[in-house]
């Protein structure tokens, strides 16, 4: 029985100004048409292009989404996620919507806003069961890495360090449950980063650090002196269980001198670094209160360390993060992923007496400033597996209600 039914949508390329191919295929049947790209979407998506640009702007993601929806969704593909989600419904499995956007402008735009409907407004990329995802190149993933716990490393740049203050409160729970293992690196270096990742042992790399664009033009992670794409890859080569990067940006204090903020360094970042061995990543698409990044960023890793698929675990996390910011408007974090790569972990159950063996590990690394280390193995005493429902309800009560 299928988990997952993709609907591939493919937006470009650009056929003439303002127009762009439109391509969608759910199992074998398959359309396509031309869409008109709005002057003001595709102005919105320049200006983010330009360094030192601000941010989505999020007075009105209302509209902003109703406006991405309507550009998207034609009436023929409508027709092709109504017959997708009832066939997904019909089998027990969830419709991934997957979007490729085959223009370089359009990645740009904030399409985790996007809604459709009209009396009743619904948002796939809050949806469970119709999770909105990048798609980036058809490679096929790395098989799943053993988990449990989940090892995280966390790192940030200078000025930062709330960023991870915040993400290890968020996570005290897991911690405590040796459901997560987080290592916290604050005001890193280039060579501090390289040392943690050649330890090897980590599931994900968690970077708090402004994405900038050098005078050369060159994609720079304001780490210590920096470290540019191209080194940022390299030094993931070898960290072999490695499966997801997230990006979040800054939160923190401006730098100013030879380089410049990109308002999508984070996506840019995340296609770059990604590949059969790391099939997915996590941007953030604007700034995000170390508060409510630590929300949107341990709701997610939870759910993974319970063995989530990671399209699943993103959308729980943007809801996590939508039902405490309340009538705040908030960015959504984007997820870019190879087809495929759902299931990023392969948990395991540890041997009896494991957590308490990793209490003692956890009491020795926890004072090192510029290496703490927090987790342990964890053994589930409850085997009924809980349902998404409650555990974004445990998430919500534990986290606080929006304020």
């Amino acid at each position: 029985m299928p988990r997952v039914i993709p609907l591939q949508i493919t937006l470009g390329p650009q056929l003439s100004e303002g127009v762009y191919a439109l391509a969608a295929a759910l199992r074998d049947e398959e359309i396509a048409a031309e869409v008109e790209i709005r002057k003001p979407l595709l102005a919105l998506a320049d200006r983010l292009f330009e360094p030192e640009a601000a941010p989505v702007p999020i007075v009105d993601p209302t509209t902003l989404g109703q406006t991405l929806g309507r550009a998207l969704f034609t009436d023929e593909l409508r027709e092709l996620m109504l017959r997708g989600a009832r066939e997904a419904a019909e089998v027990g499995a969830r419709l991934q919507i997957r979007l490729h956007l085959a223009a370089y402008e359009l990645a740009a735009l904030p399409w985790e806003w996007l809604t459709l409907g009209k009396a009743h407004r619904w948002a796939p990329a809050l949806h469970l069961d119709y999770p909105l995802v990048r798609i980036t190149r058809r490679t096929r993933p790395a098989p799943p890495a053993p988990g449990v716990p989940l090892r995280v490393l966390a790192i940030a740049a200078r000025g930062e360090g709330p960023q991870l203050e915040a993400l290890e409160a968020a996570l005290a729970e897991e911690l405590d449950a040796g459901l997560v293992a987080l290592r916290l690196l604050e005001d890193a270096t280039p060579s501090a980063l390289e040392r943690a990742l050649a330890a090897g042992g980590f599931h994900v790399l968690h970077l708090a650090a402004p994405v900038l664009l050098t005078r050369d033009e060159r994609l720079e992670v304001a780490i210590g002196s920096g470290v540019d794409s191209s080194e940022l890859a390299d030094m993931l080569l070898d960290a072999e269980e490695l499966r997801l990067v997230s990006f979040t940006g800054e939160h923190g204090r401006r730098r100013e001198g030879r380089t410049a903020r990109l308002a999508v360094g984070p996506g840019l970042l995340g296609s770059i670094v990604m590949d059969a061995q790391r099939p997915a990543s996590i941007a953030f698409a604007g700034p995000l209160t170390p508060e409510y990044g630590a929300i949107f960023s341990a709701a997610c890793y939870a759910e993974l360390a319970q063995g989530a698929p990671v399209d699943l675990a993103v959308t729980l996390g943007r809801q996590a993060l939508v039902a405490r910011a309340g009538t705040t408007p908030v960015p959504l974090p984007q997820l870019r992923m190879l087809p495929g790569a759902e299931r990023l972990f392969e948990l395991r159950q540890a041997p009896a007496g494991a957590p308490a063996a990793a209490a003692g590990r956890r009491a020795e690394g926890r004072a090192t400033r510029t290496g703490r280390l927090r987790g342990a193995s964890w053994e589930r005493a409850d085997d009924r597996p809980q349902t998404w429902g409650e555990r974004l309800a445990g998430l919500l009560g534990r986290l606080g209600r929006p304020r």
